[in-house]
C-alpha cells in the first residue's frame, strides 16, 4: 500500500527533469543553427511554437512512461520500476541530442531514410561529417552535464501527492493536445524550411512508424490479368523523336558523353540565387539545348542512375537498394550495348556505395574507374581527422579518363561521369587561389545581404563550384582532341541541389538543371517546359531509333514520357518523388506539386504558390497513391517487365549455405572471413566458393574475395578457372599488384618461368617499387638462370627493403652458386 501511494511521487521525481532537458536540447539545435545559417525568419515565432512543440511531444513521451512505470511498478517495485523510468528518458534525451546535432549538419532532419542504407554506406557517411570537432564536442558535454545537474536538482524534490496529481493530470492534457494540435505544421520559421520548429525525434519515430507499419496500399492486379494489368509501365515503345530535329547526323551512332555534377542545383545557374560561380557551365547554357526547369527523381544521389538511364520506379528506399534482388529492368546502357555501344563509368569514389556498382554491372557497363582502381599519380581528396577520403577531385578525374580512353577500341560509346568536389567536406586544391576567384564573383554581382551572407557562411561550397566548373572546361577542352569528337553528344544535370544551402521552396531540392550540346547540334534553344530525369532515356532511346536505325525493343517500362521541347513554361509530366531514403512524399502532376500534405500549383521558373483547394488536393492525393500502390507492386513481385531469365540454381545454393551459416546480415568482409577459414582449416572448396560467389554479387568489386575464389581453384589444381579469376581482378583494377603475383605462380607451378616473368612485368608497370612482384621476379630470374638480372632486380629491392628476410636470403644464395 505504501508502495502505491508513494508511485506518483516516484514517478514525478524520476521524470520532472524531462521536460527541461528537451527545452535545453531545442536551445542547443537552435543556437547551432542560427550560428551555422544565420537567424531564420521570424525567429521569435520559431522558437514559440518550437517550445511548445518540444513541451507537448515531452508530455507525450512522459504519458507513454508513466504507462510503464506503472506496469512495472507491481511487478519490481516503485524505486527499480523509478530508476528503469529515468534510464528510458535519458536515453530518450541522448537521442534527440544525437537528432539535433544531424539536423544541424545536413539541415534536414534524419527520418525513416536511417532504415535504407547499408551499415558500410552510413560508416562512410558519417566518416565524411564536417563541423564535428573538439568545440562541438565540448558544447555537447556542457549540454550533457547542464540537463544532468538539472536531474540532480530535481531529483531532490519531495512532491505532495496533490502536486503529483496535478503534474500527471497535465501530462495527460499536453499529451493530448500533442496529438490533436500538430504545431509542426503550423506558423513555420519559413515556407522553405518547414522542420525548423519541428521535433527532431518526434519525426523519426513519426516516419518510422510509418515504414515499419508499411501503410501504403498495394496494387493488386485482378485474376487472368491481361500483360498490361500484370506489367502495369510495359507499354508500346512509341515516343516521338524530339530531339532529332535539333542534330545534325553523323555517319555513326554519335558517342554520349553524361557528366553529372554532384550538387549541381538550378539556384547555382544562371539566374539563379547563386547564380555567376559556374562560368563556364553558363557559356555552355547559351548554345545548348538549356532546361532550366528540370526535376530530379530524389533528393540525394541514390535515386540519380535508375531514373535517368532507366527510368524505373523508386521503390521502398531506392531502386538500387535492392541490390542483387532487383526487379527484371532495361536500362539505356543495356539496350544500346546490344546495339555495339560500350559503357564506361568514371567516378573518384568508391562505387560499391550504394550499390552503384552492382546496378552498372548488371547493365553491362564494360569497366568501372573509382576510387579502388583509380592508380597513382593522382590527387586525392584530403582526409579527415579518421584517415578517411571521399576520392579524387574533379580534375584529376576528368584527367585519368582521358589516359583511360585513349585505350579503348573506336566503337560508339558512353561515357558517364559523376563528379565529387561538391559534396562535403567541398575541399579543393590550392583554397588560397579559388578563394580570391570566389571574391571577385561576389565583387562582381549584386547579390542581395542574405544571399550574400550566406555564402560568407559557405565559402567552401563556392569555392568547390568554380573549381568544379574550370574542371568541366577543361575536361570539354580534351574531349575537343578526340578524333571522335565532332561524332559526340554531351548531356550535363545534377543529381540533386547542394544539401547544405537552404531550399527556397519544397521543390527546390530536386530543382537541377539539364544541358545538351554536341557538335552537330543546329542551333540553340532555352526550354522552358518542366521534364525529369526519368524523360531522358525514352527520348534519348526514341533519337537513337529514329535517326540511326538502331534495334530497341517494341514495348518498355518506362516511368517518363519523354522530354518536354516546349519554349513555354508548363508541365505534363507525373513522377513521385523521393526526397530521402523510404519516403516517397513528393507528388509532381501537371500544374500541381504534392509535398507531404501541401498542396502547391508550380508556377513559372518552379515558383510554387500554396493551394487551399480540397478537391483538387484530393484527386492529386489519389493519383499519387496509385503512384505508389503501382510503385510497391511491381518493385516487390518483379512485375516491371517479364522477367525472361532462367532460375539461378547456384543463387540457390548460395542462399541455403548463406542462410545455414547466419550470413544474411554479415558484411563482405565478415562473410570472406568465414569463407577463407572453411578454405583453409576445413578444406570445404566447394562451400568457400558458393559464399565468395554471393559476396561478389553484390560487391562485384571486392578483390580480395574473388582473390580468393581464384586461390580456392589454384590449390585444387583448376589453374584455368584460377587464372580466369586472377585476370578479371586485373581488368577490373590493373594496380592490384597482388593478382600479377597469383598468375606468376600459376606460371611458375606448371614450368612456365618465362610466361611468368612476362606477367610480372606486366605488374611492374603499375608498381615498379612492388616488393612482392620484385621477389618474384629475382626468383623467376634466377630459375632462368638470367643470374646478372636476378643481382639487378634484387639490389633494387634490397634498396627499397634492405631488411626484407626472404630478399636476403636470396641475395645469399644467388652469391654462393655465383
Amino acid at each position: 500500500m505504501q508502495d502505491e501511494a508513494s508511485s506518483p511521487k516516484e514517478f514525478f521525481r524520476a521524470t520532472a527533469w524531462f521536460i527541461p532537458a528537451m527545452l535545453l536540447v531545442r536551445v542547443f539545435e537552435s543556437l547551432e543553427y542560427a550560428f551555422r545559417y544565420g537567424m531564420p525568419e521570424h525567429m521569435l515565432t520559431w522558437l514559440v511554437v518550437a517550445g511548445i512543440n518540444d513541451l507537448l511531444f515531452a508530455s507525450t513521451v512522459i504519458a507513454v512512461l508513466a504507462g510503464l512505470f506503472f506496469a512495472l511498478f507491481w511487478i519490481i517495485g516503485v524505486r527499480t520500476a523509478a530508476v528503469i523510468i529515468n534510464l528510458l528518458a535519458a536515453l530518450t534525451v541522448l537521442a534527440s541530442i544525437m537528432l539535433s546535432v544531424y539536423f544541424v549538419q545536413a539541415r534536414v532532419p534524419l527520418g525513416a531514410e536511417l532504415f535504407g542504407y547499408r551499415w558500410q554506406d552510413v560508416t562512410v557517411t558519417a566518416q565524411t561529417s564536417t563541423g564535428v570537432g573538439l568545440p562541438e564536442y565540448l558544447k555537447l558535454a556542457t549540454l550533457v552535464v547542464v540537463i544532468f545537474a538539472i536531474g540532480w536538482s530535481l531529483e531532490k524534490l519531495r512532491p505532495s501527492s496533490n502536486t503529483a496529481c496535478v503534474y500527471g493530470a497535465i501530462i495527460l492534457l499536453s499529451s493530448l493536445l500533442y496529438w490533436a494540435m500538430p504545431l509542426s505544421k503550423t506558423a513555420w520559421a519559413s515556407e522553405a524550411d518547414p522542420t525548423l520548429n519541428a521535433n527532431k525525434l518526434g519525426t523519426f519515430l513519426g516516419s518510422s512508424f510509418k515504414y515499419v507499419q508499411n501503410i501504403q496500399t498495394s496494387y493488386e492486379p485482378p485474376k487472368n490479368a491481361t500483360p498490361a494489368q500484370e506489367y502495369p509501365l510495359m507499354r508500346p515503345a512509341n515516343q516521338t523523336d524530339v530531339l532529332g530535329p535539333y542534330f545534325n547526323l553523323a555517319d555513326t551512332p554519335p558517342n554520349i558523353v553524361v557528366v553529372t555534377v554532384e550538387g549541381l542545383g538550378r539556384s547555382l545557374m544562371p539566374g539563379g540565387r547563386y547564380g555567376g560561380f559556374t562560368p563556364f557551365l553558363e557559356s555552355l547554357t547559351s548554345k545548348s539545348l538549356y532546361f532550366p526547369n528540370f526535376i530530379a527523381s530524389s533528393g540525394r544521389t541514390f535515386g540519380f542512375m535508375p531514373s535517368f538511364f532507366g527510368s524505373l520506379p523508386p521503390g521502398d528506399s531506392g531502386f538500387q537498394s535492392e541490390g542483387v534482388n532487383m526487379p527484371a529492368h532495361d536500362t539505356l546502357i543495356s539496350l544500346i550495348k546490344k546495339n555495339d555501344y560500350r559503357s564506361y563509368l568514371f567516378v573518384g569514389f568508391e562505387a560499391n556505395f550504394d550499390n552503384r556498382d552492382v546496378f552498372l554491372e548488371r547493365q553491362g557497363v564494360e569497366h568501372i574507374l573509382h576510387q579502388g582502381n583509380f592508380g597513382s599519380g593522382y590527387q586525392a581528396m584530403p582526409a579527415n581527422a579518421g584517415g578517411f577520403s571521399w576520392g579524387y577531385t574533379d580534375a584529376d578525374l576528368f584527367k585519368r579518363a582521358q589516359t583511360y580512353l585513349a585505350g579503348v577500341e573506336p566503337s560508339p560509346r558512353m561515357d558517364i561521369y559523376h563528379t565529387l568536389n561538391l559534396h562535403e567536406p567541398f575541399d579543393v586544391p590550392d583554397t588560397i587561389t579559388w578563394q580570391k576567384k570566389l571574391e571577385d564573383v561576389v565583387a562582381q554581382h549584386s547579390f542581395d545581404a542574405a544571399t550574400k551572407a550566406e555564402i560568407e557562411r559557405n565559402p567552401n561550397i563556392f569555392r568547390a563550384l568554380l573549381y568544379s566548373d574550370d574542371a568541366l572546361q577543361k575536361m570539354f577542352a580534351e574531349y575537343a582532341k578526340r578524333a571522335d569528337f565532332d561524332r559526340t553528344i554531351f548531356i550535363v544535370t545534377g543529381d540533386h541541389r547542394v544539401i547544405p544551402l537552404p531550399d527556397e521552396s519544397p521543390i527546390d531540392r530536386f530543382s537541377v538543371p539539364l544541358i545538351i550540346w554536341s557538335p552537330l547540334l543546329k542551333h540553340s534553344e532555352r526550354i522552358e517546359a518542366v521534364s525529369t530525369h526519368a524523360d531522358v532515356t525514352p527520348s534519348l532511346i526514341a533519337f537513337l531509333r529514329s535517326n540511326y536505325h538502331l534495334a530497341f525493343p517494341d514495348h518498355a517500362h518506362w516511368l517518363g514520357t519523354g522530354l518536354d521541347m516546349s519554349t513555354t513554361f508548363r508541365n505534363t509530366h507525373t513522377l513521385g518523388l523521393m526526397r530521402i531514403k523510404n519516403s516517397l512524399a513528393d507528388f509532381l502532376s501537371g500544374d500541381y506539386f504534392l509535398s507531404g500534405d501541401e498542396l502547391y500549383r508550380v508556377l513559372p521558373d518552379l515558383k510554387l504558390e500554396k493551394l487551399d483547394d480540397a478537391s483538387i488536393k484530393a484527386r492529386v492525393e489519389a493519383n499519387f497513391s496509385a503512384f505508389k500502390a503501382m510503385n510497391r507492386y511491381v518493385m516487390r513481385n518483379n512485375k516491371i517487365k517479364p522477367d525472361l531469365t532462367v532460375p539461378d540454381a547456384q543463387l540457390a545454393a548460395e542462399q541455403a549455405l548463406v542462410a545455414k551459416l547466419n550470413l544474411q546480415t554479415a558484411t563482405p568482409i565478415q562473410a570472406a572471413n568465414t569463407a577463407r577459414q572453411i578454405l583453409l582449416d576445413e578444406k570445404r572448396y566447394d562451400d568457400a566458393r558458393l559464399i565468395a560467389r554471393h559476396v561478389l554479387r553484390s560487391s562485384p568489386n571486392f578483390h580480395d574475395m574473388r582473390m580468393l575464389l581464384g586461390r580456392s581453384y589454384a590449390w585444387e589444381g583448376n589453374h584455368e578457372k584460377a587464372s580466369l579469376n586472377f585476370e578479371e581482378v586485373i581488368r577490373r583494377n590493373p594496380s592490384y599488384t597482388d593478382a600479377y603475383s597469383a598468375l606468376s605462380d600459376l606460371a611458375l607451378w606448371t614450368d612456365r618461368s618465362a610466361d611468368a616473368l612476362v606477367i610480372i612485368e606486366r605488374g611492374l608497370l603499375q608498381d615498379p617499387n612492388d616488393s612482392d612482384l620484385l621477389l618474384h621476379k629475382a626468383r623467376t630470374q634466377e630459375r632462368l638462370k638470367q643470374w646478372a638480372a636476378a643481382r639487378t632486380t634484387l639490389k633494387h629491392l634490397l634498396h627499397l627493403k634492405p631488411d626484407m628476410v626472404e630478399a636476403q636470403t636470396l641475395k645469399k644464395r644467388l652469391l654462393a652458386k655465383h
